[in-house]
């Protein structure tokens, strides 16, 4: 078995494992009326702090049309 193919089966258990113990998490939220708008408010939180990380790790690199030539 290859080490990429190895990866992907640990990220593909993961995202299950996710989305099978976050109706749970949500269940308990929306069981009281003043908690039901907080899955909402989490994901945004979630999805701003990913967004900002990819920013941050993508903001110095210049796609190859923008690169300058190296000199000789």
């Amino acid at each position: 078995m290859r080490s990429g193919a190895l990866i992907e089966n640990r990220g593909g258990v993961a995202r299950t494992t996710g989305a099978a113990i976050s109706p749970l998490f949500v269940g308990f939220l929306f069981a009281k009326p003043s908690l039901m708008s907080a899955p909402f408010f989490i994901a945004g939180t979630l999805k701003i702090v990913y967004d900002l990380l990819l920013y941050k790790e993508f903001v110095a690199v210049k796609p190859p049309e923008e690169r300058v030539p190296a000199t000789r």
